[in-house]
């Protein structure tokens, strides 16, 4: 897919007003656009793969940002500064599953530790991570009870997930 540009003819300069970077996931595709004083200086999408298309949508979400620093390196790359709004109040490396689950950091350590020499498990989070086939049947056998709801697992930090709600 093209890069394409949005018709300017003179743009500010990215000294004095900077540039917002925005990116977005949908099911199917992955969007990024630079901005400058609220107008668009470039934007790019491509449609995701299938197997991408099969990721849990954090994980779109953080392709569409990879897609989209590799679409605007000349833009961003050597800015001294950068702000990442990803989640509201929140940055990247403050993230901590501990402060949104209701239990102790020794629990935690348990089910890290219990999920990674569980063989069903083990086998689980590497058909999550590299993608579900195309096909129930192509699947190993002890993973093939989680086919129906395939799209709503997820692995974050060595632990599986089932369903993106917290109630």
């Amino acid at each position: 897919m093209a890069l394409e540009r949005a018709a300017t003819n003179k743009l500010p300069k990215a000294e004095t007003y900077g540039y917002e970077f925005a990116i977005d996931a949908s099911q199917k595709g992955l969007g990024a656009v630079i901005l400058q004083v609220g107008k668009p200086i470039a934007y790019a999408s491509r449609a995701m793969t299938i197997n991408q298309q099969r990721y849990a949508q954090i994980e779109k979400e953080t392709l569409a940002i990879v897609y989209g620093c590799e679409k605007f390196h000349q833009y961003i790359f050597g800015r001294k500064e950068t702000k990442e709004d990803l989640v509201p109040d929140l940055t990247v490396n403050e993230l901590s599953l501990l402060l949104y689950l209701p239990i102790s950091q020794q629990m935690y350590d348990r089910f890290q530790k219990s999920t990674a020499e569980d063989i069903e498990l083990k086998e689980l989070t590497k058909t999550v991570i590299e993608g579900w086939p195309l096909d129930k049947s192509e699947l190993v056998k002890s993973v093939t009870p989680y086919w129906t709801f395939r799209d709503e697992i997820s692995c974050v930090d060595g632990l599986l997930f089932k369903s993106h709600n917290t109630n």
